[in-house]
């Protein structure tokens, strides 16, 4: 099992620390446990990894499909790419092998995050790639969502304060609270 604490935005790809590169996932189901996570049947995944603390695991994408939403959390980005190929893609695949089919898509796309880290160009990929199952709406650090500069952070910070203040980031007495309205956000 691996251990919080990794914070690099950047998938590393193939080394001996670590092995997997996205492609590698598609085809990885049958090696093993990497991550806690993959221990559980979906559903239970899914709350594993909401639930998790961000100051621990600062890496994280918020999402909705079929009007529901979630925060998820991760050590790294390769855990991220992790959890999107084999969690994210299973509730919308029907078949083995549209869940062969759809991973690749996907797989060939989160690829690039081993060069271009999260960026915005590449989460669209994945939006379309999803095909209107799920929506990314954000994905980054725990410290970008907490400034809310714009985008989701911003909205997702008005959303928080309940528009009693006024804008601007999440304070430092605020943090815990921010951090239980992101585990229900969506549900």
């Amino acid at each position: 099992m691996r251990q919080p604490g990794r914070q690099h935005e950047v998938f590393e790809g193939a080394s001996s620390a670590n092995p997997r590169t996205p492609m590698e996932y598609v085809h990885a189901s049958e090696e093993g446990s990497v991550y806690e996570w993959q221990e559980f049947e979906q559903a239970d995944a899914l709350n594993l990894v909401n639930q998790r603390d961000p100051r621990s695991f600062p890496i994280g994408y918020s999402s909705v499909d079929d009007g529901a939403g979630a925060c998820v959390w991760f050590a790294d980005a390769q855990e991220l790419v992790a959890f999107i190929l084999e969690v994210e893609t299973q509730a919308y695949s029907t078949s083995d092998d549209e869940l062969v089919r759809t991973r690749s898509v996907l797989a060939s796309q989160l690829e690039e995050l081993a060069h271009v880290g999260l960026d915005e160009r590449s989460r669209l990929a994945i939006n379309e790639a999803f095909d209107g199952e799920v929506e990314i709406l954000w994905w980054g650090r725990f410290e970008e969502l907490c400034e809310g500069a714009s985008g989701w952070p911003a909205h997702a910070i008005e959303h928080f304060r309940a528009d009693d203040e006024p804008g601007g980031a999440i304070g430092a007495d605020e943090v815990e609270a921010f951090i239980e309205y992101l585990a229900t956000w969506g549900a």
